[in-house]
């Protein structure tokens, strides 16, 4: 072979040895990296917001985090990414069974498998009634109902029910929010007993059990006492009848009859006075 096709044989190979290392340089995968390790926490916690940790990982820029109430990680209830290896949920983690999960990620965007982990978050203890509970007896208008109960640590508020105490099923209560831990009944209740209970508001929807049920009872207002000039035997010409006031009493239902038993009412009348 001649020297100057021996040369340009070996330009070509030369070249095409260039242009195949290039392409190998420009085609290279990022550099890996390793998923973390040491997941925790792993199994029953106590905490709604528990803290997740994990052990760091060389060349690792930031962490993914998520954390779902399903395995299949569908519809995560939280999401982070942190250049920390711990996060705490911003929300509270619904009672059950949950499943959370973290990745490393390097400055280049470059990313690692999911490492996963499991929890049992536990119920959240409802509150508990303080009073007026056990069935107390209430003087109307003196002490109207004021409910109080113990703190839910994390609670947004509470929801209140009120009901009869013959209402066994809770039924027809009557519902009230309290952003703390008591809540007056400005209403007056009829005379008669009472239950009532509460739960803690959590936010994201979700809610503490209900307390157990707590009873009291509101006493009738005092009883209405005549004047002494219209006690019973009295002699009069110009019939008035007068009574003494009755605290709390916004109105007065008034009967004359011809006998004891009012089975003979003459007249009926609404008084808004005495």
């Amino acid at each position: 072979m001649a020297v100057g096709s021996t040369r340009r044989l070996l330009s070509v190979l030369l070249f095409g040895s260039l242009t195949l290392a290039g392409s190998a340089l420009l085609s290279a995968p990022a550099q890996a990296i390793g998923a973390p390790s040491g997941l925790a926490p792993s199994g029953p916690v106590s905490s709604s917001t528990p803290t997740l940790s994990w052990h760091k990982v060389v060349g690792a820029a930031k962490y993914d985090v998520q954390v779902d109430d399903s395995p299949g990680f569908d519809s995560p209830v939280f999401t982070v990414s942190t250049t920390n290896n711990r996060a705490v949920p911003d929300v509270h983690l619904p009672a059950g069974s949950a499943a959370w999960r973290v990745r490393s990620v390097t400055s280049s965007g470059a990313t690692s498998g999911w490492s996963t982990a499991s929890l049992s978050v536990g119920s959240t203890a409802a509150p508990t009634p303080v009073s007026p509970v056990g069935g107390v007896e209430l003087a109307q208008p003196a002490e109207p109902p004021l409910l109080t109960w113990s703190a839910v640590a994390g609670a947004e508020g509470y929801d209140v029910e009120v009901t009869s105490e013959g209402d066994a099923d809770w039924v027809s209560p009557t519902s009230y929010s309290a952003p703390g831990t008591s809540l007056m009944m400005t209403t007056p209740q009829p005379a008669g007993n009472w239950k009532w209970r509460v739960r803690a508001e959590r936010g994201n929807g979700l809610v503490t059990l209900w307390s157990d049920e707590a009873t009291y009872t509101v006493n009738p207002l005092g009883e209405v006492v005549p004047d002494p000039d219209m006690q019973n035997g009295s002699t009069v010409q110009d019939v008035v009848l007068d009574w003494e006031p009755v605290p709390g009493a916004a109105k007065y239902e008034v009967q004359v009859g011809l006998d004891n038993d009012f089975t003979i009412p003459v007249e009926t009348r609404i008084a808004y006075g005495t």
